[in-house]
C-alpha cells in the first residue's frame, strides 16, 4: 500500500500539472494554483479546442497516445518473453542436473553489473544491418537481453525455495517434467513470477537512454519517456505538458503496482523464509 509520504510527491505533480502556464512563471511563486485548468491534459491529447485568445490549438502537443501506446506494446512483448525464458531457465537451472549447470548460471549472475550502455555501440551496427533499428521488435530484444540475467536468478532463486516433494510426487504419477513444470511448480511460483512482470513493466515503463539511441521517431517505437523530454525543444520548455505528461505516465505502473501488490511482496520475501 502506497503511503502518504509516498503519495506526496505524485500529489504535487499533479497540482502543478494543472497550473495554467502563465501561472508557473509567477514571481514571487506560489505553492497553490488560483484554480483547476485542464488545458495540459486536453493539449496531449489533442482534444484542445481553439479560442479567441487563449491560444489553444486543436493537436497542440501531438502523438503523445501513440507515445504511450508504443511504450505499452514494448513493456508488454519484454515481459512476456521475458517470463517465458526466466521460468524456463530458472525451472532447469534449480531442478535439472547436467553438465556445467553452475558454470552456465554464474556466467548469468556475471553480467548483472555489467551496464548494457557499454555495448551499445556494437549492439547500434548490428541493429543497422539486421533492420532492427527503430522498431519495437529492436527496443524490445535490447531491454530482454538486459533483463534475462535478472529473471534467471529471481526465478532460480525462487524455484529452489519450494518443496521437491511435490514435484517427486507429480513424476511419481506420470507427469513429464514439462507437464510438472506447468501443473504444479508453475501455479505455486506465481508470486515470484508476478514480481519479475512488475520489475520488467516497470523497468521497460522507465527507461530512457536505449529508447532515445535505437528508437527516435514516433515513425518507429518512440515512447513516453523520449517523447516527454522533447517538450523542451518543442514548446520552448513547456512545463505544464511536462508535468501533465509525467502524471498521465504514472497511472499505469501505480494501478499495476496496486493489482499485483500482494504477490510482489510474498514473491520478494520467499526466499528468506524456511520450512
Amino acid at each position: 500500500m502506497l503511503s502518504a509520504w509516498t503519495m506526496l510527491p505524485i500529489i504535487w505533480t499533479l497540482i502543478t500539472s494543472v497550473t495554467p502556464r502563465v501561472e508557473l512563471y509567477s514571481i514571487p511563486p506560489h505553492w497553490i494554483p488560483y484554480h483547476l485548468n485542464l488545458k495540459p491534459y486536453l493539449e496531449l491529447f489533442g482534444l484542445a479546442s481553439e479560442v479567441a485568445g487563449t491560444g489553444l490549438v486543436i493537436g497542440s502537443a501531438p502523438d503523445f497516445d501513440r507515445a504511450i501506446l508504443n511504450s505499452a506494446v514494448v513493456a508488454s512483448a519484454t515481459t512476456v518473453s521475458l517470463v517465458a525464458v526466466s521460468v524456463l531457465g530458472g525451472y532447469a537451472l534449480a531442478r535439472l542436473e547436467f553438465r556445467w549447470k553452475n558454470a552456465i548460471f554464474l556466467s548469468f549472475v556475471a553480467t548483472i553489473p555489467i551496464s548494457l550502455i557499454a555495448v551499445y555501440i556494437p549492439i547500434f551496427r548490428m541493429y543497422l544491418a539486421l533492420g532492427l533499428f527503430n522498431t519495437w521488435q529492436g527496443l524490445s530484444l535490447l531491454y530482454l537481453a538486459g533483463l534475462i540475467p535478472i529473471g534467471i536468478w529471481l526465478m532460480r532463486s525462487y524455484f529452489e525455495s519450494l518443496p521437491w516433494e511435490v514435484e517427486d510426487s507429480a513424476l511419481v504419477d506420470g507427469c513429464s517434467r514439462m507437464q510438472a513444470l506447468v501443473k504444479v511448480m508453475l501455479p505455486m511460483s506465481v508470486p515470484g513470477v508476478m514480481a519479475l512482470v512488475i520489475f520488467s513493466v516497470l523497468s521497460c515503463w522507465n527507461e530512457f537512454l536505449g529508447a532515445l539511441i535505437f528508437a527516435p521517431t514516433l515513425s518507429g517505437s518512440k515512447t513516453v519517456t523520449v517523447l516527454i523530454t522533447e517538450y523542451v525543444s518543442k514548446f520552448g520548455t513547456a512545463f505544464d505538458l511536462m508535468c501533465a505528461a509525467a502524471v498521465i505516465s504514472m497511472i499505469p505502473p501505480i494501478i499495476l503496482a496496486f493489482i499485483f501488490q500482494r504477490y510482489l511482496i510474498s514473491g520478494l520475501t520467499m526466499g528468506a523464509k524456511k520450512g
